[in-house]
């Protein structure tokens, strides 16, 4: 197939396929990784298992970048055939010098990099798609359904920001969209509460939930959430890498 052909001879698409392909079982060992630190720690280091599922996360993006760099091979011509020179394999050179399993890898998988990088684009498509949907549900929620505060817990919100060191502004609002208590944004964050939430529980209550809602926006886990989503959508393919995403949710 020419238009197939002609992708094999394209440097970034090979290099893409490779770092596809490479990166299953390299994601496959850093979850595993991950699932011995979560079966090692002791029950109530919840912060360890989370900060372990970030690390992995970050480790997975620094994998996949170095398996494309040493994939990348721009001088180099391909073919489907696979008789021309193909570029540098990062299993080759993660795992020793095996050039036997190298050629036999090489020309058995090679000529489909074309096919992988085409569906891994529509998955990523259609991914981005529920995700584009999803935030612009999260944005309806800052202006639908809006009402007024009590000056009240305005003033309890301040007093608590000032207590946990939060420099951040953040809003508060109540809406009678939500069901539950969220905070959206990172740089600008607010607090969404339930009318129902301020209506039937009291004041000191009311005060924990803020607390804790000012939490999320000091430990920005709305940025470490945006990461996740990220990952989630380029890497839809890897069912460790969604695993290790919701473990880290939990």
């Amino acid at each position: 197939m020419p238009a197939m052909d002609l992708m094999l001879n394209n440097a970034l698409v090979v290099a893409l396929g490779w770092t596809l392909v490479h990166f299953f079982w390299q994601g496959c060992l850093i979850a595993l990784v991950f699932w011995l630190i979560c079966v090692l720690a002791p029950r109530h280091a919840a912060s360890l298992r989370y900060w372990a599922g970030l690390s992995g996360m970050l480790f997975s993006l620094l994998v996949m970048l170095l398996t494309f760099s040493l994939s990348y091979a721009p001088e180099a011509r391909f073919s489907l055939n696979g008789e021309a020179a193909t570029a540098v394999n990062p299993f080759l050179v993660l795992s020793g010098k095996l050039p036997d399993a190298g050629v036999l890898l090489e020309t058995g998988i090679e000529p489909v990099l074309p096919w992988v990088v085409l569906l891994w684009f529509a998955g990523v498509l259609f991914s981005s798609a529920g995700t584009a949907r999803d935030w612009l549900g999260v944005r309806r929620l800052l202006h639908e359904g809006i009402v007024g505060t009590e000056t009240q817990l305005q003033i309890a919100l301040e007093r608590i920001k000032a207590h946990m060191g939060v420099q951040l502004p953040v809003r508060l609002l109540a809406s009678t969209r939500v069901l539950v208590p969220l905070a959206i944004g990172c740089l600008r964050p607010v607090i969404l509460l339930p009318v129902g939430v301020i209506v039937r529980l009291p004041q000191d209550q009311l005060e924990m939930i803020l607390a804790h809602e000012l939490g999320h926006i000091r430990r920005f886990d709305y940025l470490v959430n945006l990461l996740q989503i990220a990952m989630e959508t380029f890497l839809f393919y890897h069912p460790a890498i969604g695993w290790m995403s919701r473990r880290i949710r939990e």
